[in-house]
């Protein structure tokens, strides 16, 4: 990994900045990376990694359908690679991924998802301008909830059912799971989740005070 020892360094040091966050508790998370000198290929964090430790030698290397390459076949990558992977070969643009397990994105997305609704919704905040297309705080910024799912070949069909609405915000939640967030760059999907996790942390204190 030394010829992008760099990037590898960065998202390391941000993996280990969410984990002081206490958004990946119990080993829980993933993080991958599209290899800038391999278009096809991703940087994927190994399963069962406790995030307070992790290190460039924690991450393996996988094509973008998910398969390991030969000198990672013994390795076990996340075990939702085949979600990373759908979204690296859906658009060429997605070159870093963060899977967060927060308190608030945990908690909200589940009740939410258990009382039928499809979207956490977010108006008249200023940071949410950290998403894309979106300029004025007077816009409607929507977060898909998706159900959790263990199958994973399942889940990517409701990926494929609900992709429309995906790209606007870059990010989707899966219900009593977690968050998921990804940009053209790591700056670019730390700045999605930055915003996502502010803003759930805003709607859980208007919960309290309305």
């Amino acid at each position: 990994m030394q010829e992008h020892s760099k990037d590898i360094n960065d998202l390391v040091n941000c993996i280990l900045w969410i984990n002081q966050k206490g958004w990946s508790p119990a080993t829980s998370t993933n993080y991958s990376m599209r290899n800038p000198s391999v278009a096809n290929e991703m940087y994927i964090s190994k399963s069962g990694v406790d995030k307070q430790f992790f290190s460039a030698n924690d991450f393996m290397l996988c094509e973008t359908n998910g398969i390991p390459l030969p000198a990672y076949s013994s390795l076990k990558p996340s075990a939702e690679t085949a979600i990373h992977a759908w979204l690296y070969q859906r658009s060429s643009e997605t070159q870093c991924i963060l899977h967060t397990h927060s308190l608030f994105g945990t908690v909200l997305s589940k009740n939410l998802h258990e009382k039928g609704e499809k979207h956490l919704r977010f108006s008249g905040f200023e940071v949410q301008k950290a998403f894309p297309r979106i300029d004025t705080h007077e816009s409607i910024v929507d977060i898909p909830i998706l159900a959790n799912e263990q199958d994973m070949a399942e889940f990517i069909s409701t990926l494929e059912h609900n992709f429309d609405e995906l790209p606007a915000s870059n990010c989707f939640l899966m219900a009593g799971h977690g968050l998921y967030t990804w940009g053209k760059n790591l700056a670019e999907a730390k700045r999605h989740l930055e915003a996502c996790e502010f803003l759930m942390q805003c709607y859980y204190q208007n919960l309290l005070i309305s």
